[in-house]
């Protein structure tokens, strides 16, 4: 289990998270809603370590070890997994060295051409992803459907036990959208992963049941509760919660 314990952050001099206590559990999903600035992404972004987010106090446990003061890097190979709403665009990088070489972090190590043939083009084809993307600059002019795309063929190659999807349905079609969080959540079930899902579109509900949901409001813990809880919101809008 990943817990944040009485969690406070701040951004510069700006509070975003005040004493936030949530437990995501493997082989649960669990939704996190909120209006626009409730501090959403802001809890992601420090469960992944990023540097701009300052615990303030508090902690983040992962299976009894106390991960508050981990690198990014180190924090991924735990387990822990995010997809941003908007990927940040690398000049330079080639889409499948960073593929390849993310995978050698936590897995044997293989030939390019083994991981290739053996580990990526099943999960390329599985996809629908275009092969002259992976020749590509990482993101650089990718459509946010392609963007989308390979941040899941990331976390298929990475194997979390902890993932976390910032608006993944962003930028998706209907189709796209009922495809890849299909897949996520086959995934999930399939290797016991907690799935924590934050998204402003009630019909990811649909693919991706939520079996516990978290309510942020101005940085805070407004509620929580089980999946009637994201129908509640829907209905109501988050004044009603």
């Amino acid at each position: 289990m990943l817990s944040c314990i009485d969690l406070s952050v701040k951004v510069g001099k700006k509070q975003v998270l005040d004493s936030v206590n949530a437990d995501f559990k493997r082989g649960q999903v669990t939704y996190i809603l909120g209006p626009n600035g409730a501090g959403k992404s802001a809890l992601i972004h420090t469960i992944m370590g990023s540097l701009i987010f300052k615990v303030s106090s508090g902690k983040i446990v992962v299976e009894n070890r106390d991960i508050t003061q981990l690198k990014p890097y180190e924090r991924s190979r735990l387990g822990i997994f995010a997809s941003w709403q908007e990927p940040v665009a690398i000049p330079g990088l080639k889409t499948f060295d960073f593929l390849y070489h993310s995978y050698k972090s936590t897995h044997k190590e293989l030939s390019k051409q083994e991981f290739r043939e053996k580990v990526l083009n099943p999960l390329v084809k599985r996809l629908k992803i275009k092969h002259a993307l992976l020749d590509r600059d990482l993101y650089v002019g990718f459509s946010g459907g392609e963007k989308k795309r390979v941040e899941v063929l990331s976390m298929l190659l990475l194997k979390p036990k902890y993932i976390f999807l910032d608006e993944l349905d962003s930028g998706l079609d209907v189709d796209a959208e009922k495809e890849l969080f299909t897949q996520i959540y086959s995934y999930a079930k399939k290797n016991s992963a907690a799935l924590v899902v934050v998204s402003h579109t009630f019909r990811v509900h649909n693919y991706i049941p939520a079996d516990r949901v978290y309510v942020l409001k101005h940085g805070q813990l407004a509620a929580s509760g089980g999946k009637e809880l994201v129908e509640r919101v829907e209905k109501q809008g988050f004044g009603g919660v």
